[in-house]
């Protein structure tokens, strides 16, 4: 229950700018579900996910890769790449490669991700 509220209002926070509390409170609720042992694997995922996302728009594309890169193959083993999370991680890891001048990383990662996108989300959403 209080890792779900954190990440509410981690979301909260990262929708109007306040990075830093953001970045606090996905942390607080990667430590809960960690030292619990009794959350679920999918709700690890999205707190990764959505620390990784918040590292990018914080200008910490280093870290967004450090929390992404070992997340992408636990969600495409446990989802597959057809799987909308496995599609935005993809998106935010790519984002932080370009971010670091790892071009033909992003470029590889983005040509992998958008018919993903396509696909998932359909042609017509904002996002692909």
């Amino acid at each position: 229950m209080r890792v779900s509220l954190l990440t509410v209002i981690a979301s909260g926070y990262n929708r109007t700018g306040q990075f830093p509390l953001s970045q606090q409170a996905y942390e607080e609720a990667i430590e809960i579900a960690e030292s619990s042992g009794m959350i679920a694997e999918e709700n690890r995922f999205n707190l990764g996910a959505g620390l990784g996302h918040l590292m990018n728009l914080a200008g910490k594309p280093q870290e967004a890769v450090r929390v992404l890169e070992p997340l992408l193959p636990k969600v495409v083993e446990a989802h597959g790449k057809d799987y909308r999370l496995t599609s935005d991680i993809m998106t935010n890891l790519a984002d932080a490669y370009s971010l670091l001048n790892r071009t033909e990383e992003a470029v590889q990662l983005f040509s992998e991700v958008v018919p993903i996108r396509d696909a998932v989300l359909g042609p017509h959403h904002r996002a692909t």
